[in-house]
């Protein structure tokens, strides 16, 4: 289901040309393939060029377990 539209998004990470709405789409994949890591790397990626969204990537850490990760 996801196979095609993962492709450009790929692409654009081996270009280095990835953007915020990529990250997002891909978290989005991610989670729906139970792909937990690639969606906390997507979150941080994110949170990286945001600083809002630091708060979601602690709470998606808190969810996993990772309590000394989401405290940072």
């Amino acid at each position: 289901q996801h196979a095609l539209s993962i492709i450009p998004i790929k692409v654009r990470e081996v270009l280095g040309s990835t953007s915020p709405s990529d990250w997002e789409q891909k978290a989005q994949i991610c989670m729906d393939l139970k792909r937990y890591d690639c969606v906390e790397q997507q979150y941080s990626n994110s949170a990286k060029v945001d600083g809002k969204l630091y708060a979601r990537l602690g709470l998606f850490q808190m969810q996993r377990e990772k309590y000394e990760e989401a405290a940072k």
